[in-house]
């Protein structure tokens, strides 16, 4: 809706980042069980890390195995969290996309854009947003409880199982995708007046809110964001309000045509 403030491709790239953070956001990971997975990087990983709290520490001498592995999962990851974002946030995504003129020849589809501006870097943060929780005692503590009260086998717990069950805690997930976010803006070197600022906030509550529904999760993304625009909290209710308003007048309106 108000897109055509965003006049400058990086402006543009920024905001497809952002909102393709936010949809993903409410993906849940579920990983298979891969065969592909040798039996003796289980056993190194179990061997240097069954204490579960040596699975947050980086020792020396497993650095490069962890950094490997976490590369490897966060790819995983990526994979996991895209086949989850739901129909009306994929819808989203590519009318922004086609709105803003970004899909060419060479970048068809959104997926095409994605592969070349998002997942890259999406998979560094999400490194740097794991680092980020894991030095958190709590945090670590939330990650060890749930996974004494799920069905885990405890002696088969590696890294990818970490960091599973850190995006299904919803408070460590809400920080995992914030620090995500904050990473595209700080990074894009971007300094935007408070109009473009706003319309980024505004679409990016419209797509949380494209399933009729603003998580929890989403809601603290959207905060975190508007934090980092220095969007004060009242501001931010207001346009809140506005997005669901003119969900509800939209609603509306197409059960009326339909009748």
């Amino acid at each position: 809706m108000f897109l055509n403030l965003l006049k400058q491709d990086e402006q543009k790239r920024l905001f497809m980042q952002l909102a393709s953070v936010m949809a993903l956001s409410d993906g849940v990971v579920a990983y298979a069980s891969e065969q592909s997975e040798t039996i003796s990087e289980r056993t190194v990983v179990a061997s240097s890390l069954f204490s579960l709290s040596g699975l947050f520490s980086s020792k020396p001498s497993n650095s490069e195995i962890l950094e490997q592995m976490t590369t490897r999962y966060n790819a995983d990851i990526w994979k996991s969290l895209k086949c989850q974002i739901g129909e009306p946030e994929t819808y989203m995504l590519e009318l922004f996309a086609a709105e803003m003129g970004l899909l060419s020849n060479s970048l068809s589809s959104l997926s095409d854009w994605q592969e070349r501006y998002f997942i890259r870097d999406f998979e560094k943060y999400l490194t740097d947003a794991f680092t980020h929780i894991y030095q958190d005692p709590d945090a670590k503590k939330k990650i060890m409880l749930s996974l004494a009260e799920s069905d885990v086998d405890l002696a088969a717990i590696d890294q990818k199982t970490i960091e599973s069950e850190s995006l299904k805690i919803s408070e460590l997930r809400s920080v995992i995708f914030s620090c995500i976010s904050n990473e595209f803006i700080k990074n894009s070197g971007l300094v935007l007046t408070s109009s473009e600022k706003k319309s980024i906030i505004f679409e990016l509550i419209g797509i949380a809110y494209s399933d009729n529904e603003l998580s929890e999760v989403e809601l603290m993304i959207v905060k975190s964001i508007a934090a980092c625009f220095e969007i004060d909290e009242e501001t931010l209710h207001e346009i809140t309000e506005l997005v669901v308003e003119l969900n509800r007048v939209s609603s509306e309106a197409l059960d009326l045509i339909k009748e």
